[in-house]
């Protein structure tokens, strides 16, 4: 149901407040949560398991999505959690960490999103295929670039131009 999908659909999805909110940080607290769920529910199971290759990825969120995390400050905060998660499980060999928020020509075009979040089915195929091919692979040698490409993307984004369109 395409039809279903497209920029009048997200952009109904959400609202962002009239005056934005201050920067969030992400506190010392959140940090050690995050850490702690990854070693509990993911590497501590990569762990357990050598003998499988375990296969995570960022999703590609639509540019909705960063309109709101700025909207609400909490987009430094998600750059941080981002970092942090990305480098507790690069270490780890058996485990292929993708990330696909610097895929900025999909994320910007809202026809495939039927919400600030969620993505057409054809995206899926579309990602696999990328991972396949070892296309968004993060690790220790470009997972900063990436997080710099993103930081400076939707860092500099002109979000009031999505709503300045008529859909």
């Amino acid at each position: 149901h395409k039809d279903e999908f497209g920029a009048r659909h997200v952009l109904a999805t959400y609202g962002l407040r009239k005056t934005p909110k201050p920067k969030q940080p992400l506190t010392e607290e959140d940090a050690q949560l995050l850490l702690d769920n990854l070693r509990q529910n993911v590497t501590g199971l990569a762990d357990e398991h050598p003998e499988t290759t375990f296969y995570l990825f960022f999703p590609p969120y639509s540019i909705c999505y960063w309109d709101l995390l700025n909207n609400n400050g909490e987009m430094e905060r998600h750059f941080k959690a981002e970092q942090l998660a990305i480098e507790e499980l690069l270490p780890h060999s058996n485990i292929r960490l993708y990330a696909f928020s610097d895929d900025f020509e999909l994320v910007c075009d809202l026809d495939h999103y039927k919400d600030y979040m969620h993505y057409g089915e054809w995206v899926n195929s579309r990602l696999l295929e990328q991972m396949k091919n070892g296309e968004h692979l993060l690790t220790e040698e470009n997972y900063q670039e990436y997080l710099e490409e993103i930081r400076n993307f939707y860092g500099s984004y002109d979000y009031a131009s999505l709503h300045n369109e008529t859909p």
